[in-house]
């Protein structure tokens, strides 16, 4: 498209409506999602799930600031998380106490 425009084959504002209405799954919108299709629906039953299992810890009085946690899309990690996996109650002195005992 943009090489049709270029070469004088289409006005701009064509161009700009056939970017427009592609659509949201295109390979030309995957810039804004990691170079992955991801779309609105997509994104609304990711927060959806997330915060259905947020609500599930909280009233198993789990994590408290897991809404803050939520990472951008499914595949990225969470934000704040432990790279080591979770300590449960336990501090990562206790933790490490532990693994010495071993």
């Amino acid at each position: 498209m943009l090489a049709a425009y270029w070469r004088g084959e289409i006005t701009l504002r064509k161009l700009r409506v056939l970017i427009q209405y592609l659509p949201e799954d295109s390979p030309a919108r995957w810039q804004a999602t990691d170079g992955r299709p991801f779309t609105i629906r997509d994104a609304m039953m990711w927060r959806a799930l997330w915060s259905v299992a947020t609500v599930a810890q909280q009233l198993a009085g789990k994590d408290k600031n897991a809404f803050e946690n939520m990472p951008a899309y499914p595949w990225s990690k969470p934000l704040n998380q432990n790279t080591y996996g979770s300590f449960g109650d336990h501090t990562p002195e206790e933790v490490m106490d532990y693994l010495d005992s071993l």
